[in-house]
């Protein structure tokens, strides 16, 4: 994720389905604690399902980071 860069295109797969989409970054990357959602809400204050996805939101080499994408 940290690699993806503003113009970067990604296409998104799921097995026994193939390639369902593809899409381009819009944002470099940022550290999970500090992405913001289009509705102006900070990622980790909304209802997340997975359990530990903060576990490590302090460490940047350990913690999960995302970036801006949209559909094409």
């Amino acid at each position: 994720m940290k690699k993806l860069k503003n113009g970067d295109k990604i296409f998104a797969y799921l097995k026994g389905q193939g390639y369902v989409g593809y899409g381009e970054i819009i944002s470099n990357a940022v550290i999970a604690k500090e992405f913001i959602l289009e509705d102006a809400t900070y990622f980790f204050d909304n209802h997340l399902k997975q359990p530990n996805i903060k576990e490590n939101k302090d460490n940047p080499n350990m913690a999960d980071w995302g970036c801006r994408s949209k559909l094409v």
